[in-house]
């Protein structure tokens, strides 16, 4: 036994000592995280399994497509403020407004280093800038980035969908977009229709939610069946091809704002014994302050197809046709005769698809019929499954309003409460126990609060509350009131959250 003790103690210390310097045992632990980082072989399309790469090249007809198309441009007033050179409080303010404890780039300077030193590397960066957007061409270090794959849990290997890649962006480059995607935040509302709220300033998700429950249970009288499509895309921000969002921008009518995205960066793939680069030709880019404004350029042409084609039956209520609701790639779209319009329907996404790279998860689609019409139906007429709710944003939508309630609050209450009963054998403070109602519990019944327009009975606060007073005072007997928890700090109290008030 004391053998097995001192062998025990032995490995421990050497492990501590020199698992994290170079040598053998760091090389091992690498090895073992390698194999589950490589990809040598995947499942195509067909089936089959290849380890050969492939170029994914655009098919002509993002042309054809987009032809087709009205799409707005942005003013010259707008593009001219865009195309201004970028001063150093430009580059001070985006500094500033990065987070803190983001992994680096390859060139392995974090945010924290150019904010310490943003007095001397400001005017630096503001050359390199300035011919950056005079050259119209990027410098080969900010072209390049990391990328890590982590392989999802039970996954097959050989699937690409069974990977979730990261991107690591040099600072500089990041730099440089969040100026850019600055001056945008004023110009993409105009060119890109209100049903689009995802990234938009001053636009909000519930926007979407509130027009869902609205055409869902306001009174209605129609010959024509109707229903709702969620419309589930695999991968779409991965999926993007870029040399069809390159013609997307200049429809719109950018300027050189449009090399932030048409430099080609050079990725390559983490551990790897030889640290080679490859280009890449579709996604947008995690890290990048303009990948969802790109996206959402990326995908407004589908949405302006849709309410161009007249085959395609909207829902009208109150003398207003409603067809198509997005938030970024979460897809709504609102039909009456489906019989007729879900042909022409799977015919439009096939043509962006083939323009776009926009892939259809037919199996994750769904359908929730509106009115009695449309339940009358034949399930096999639709591609899709028919369902009797789906979720959307976060919130279970069912067919009955009525049913909001107990799919949304009262599940949260249930898991409120599991959540508590696990949290009671940790050793927390009274003062911990107060921030976790305010970092967890408080901000998922604010989410439902903000997206569900339903009046709540003052006993579902009273079941939280007591629920809360439980774990506040880890079921013991209530030393004060909850009022002089809810007191600001300032005044004594502690800030205990009142979901009531």
């Amino acid at each position: 036994l004391c053998n097995s003790i001192c062998a025990f103690l032995a490995t421990s210390c050497t492990y501590y000592e020199h698992s994290d310097k170079f040598g053998r045992l760091l090389s091992h632990q690498l090895k073992q995280i390698q194999a589950s980082h490589t990809i040598s072989e995947i499942h195509t399309t067909h089936g089959t399994v290849s380890n050969q790469p492939t170029v994914h090249v655009s098919p002509s007809e993002i042309h054809t497509f987009l032809d087709q198309l009205e799409i707005p441009k942005i003013t010259c007033e707008d593009r001219s403020r865009l195309d201004l050179g970028i001063s150093c409080e430009d580059i001070t303010q985006a500094i500033n407004s990065m987070q803190n404890g983001k992994s680096p780039g390859p060139d392995g300077f974090p945010i924290e280093f150019y904010k310490v030193f943003s007095a001397k590397l400001t005017p630096l960066l503001n050359k390199v800038f300035e011919e950056i957007l005079s050259q119209r061409k990027l410098p080969c270090t900010m072209t390049q980035a990391v990328i890590v794959v982590l392989l999802k849990k039970d996954k097959d290997p050989r699937k690409c969908g069974a990977y979730r890649p990261i991107n690591l962006l040099p600072c500089d480059y990041k730099i440089l977009s969040k100026v850019l995607s600055c001056r945008l935040d004023s110009v993409i509302p105009k060119i890109i229709d209100l049903d689009q709220t995802g990234f938009i300033p001053g636009r909000q998700s519930f926007f979407n939610l509130r027009r869902l429950f609205n055409i869902l249970c306001s009174s209605h009288s129609t010959v024509q069946p109707e229903i709702v499509i969620s419309l589930d895309a695999k991968k779409a921000f991965d999926w993007v091809e870029w040399e069809y969002l390159f013609e997307v921008l200049e429809r719109f009518g950018f300027g050189p704002v449009r090399i932030a995205c048409s430099w080609a960066p050079h990725l390559t793939p983490i551990l790897t014994p030889h640290k080679y680069y490859f280009p890449l030709h579709r996604g947008t880019r995690q890290g990048c302050c303009l990948s969802p404004f790109l996206f959402d350029l990326a995908i407004e042409p589908l949405a302006i197809a849709l309410r161009k084609e007249e085959r395609i039956t909207g829902v009208t209520r109150f003398n207003k046709t409603h067809k198509v609701s997005l938030y970024a790639d979460d897809l709504l779209i609102y039909l009456s005769n489906p019989l007729e319009s879900i042909p022409v329907l799977m015919e439009l996404l096939r043509s962006y698809s083939l323009t776009s790279g926009y892939k259809l998860n037919v199996s994750k689609s769904t359908i929730l019929q509106v009115n009695q019409l449309a339940m009358s139906l034949d399930p096999s007429s639709f591609p899709f499954k028919q369902v009797v709710e789906f979720n959307y944003l976060g919130i279970n939508v069912p067919h009955s309003y009525k049913g909001l309630y107990a799919r949304n609050f009262k599940i949260l209450l249930e898991r409120t409460k599991n959540d508590f009963s696990q949290w009671f054998s940790l050793p927390i403070s009274l003062a911990g126990r107060v921030n976790t109602i305010k970092m967890v519990v408080l901000p998922r019944f604010l989410y439902l609060f903000q997206m569900i327009p339903i009046f709540l009975p003052k006993s579902v606060f009273k079941e939280l509350g007591s629920l809360i007073s439980s774990f506040v005072w880890n079921k013991s007997v209530l030393r004060m009131r909850n009022i002089f928890l809810e007191m600001p700090k300032a005044a004594g109290g502690m800030g205990l959250p009142n979901f009531m008030y």
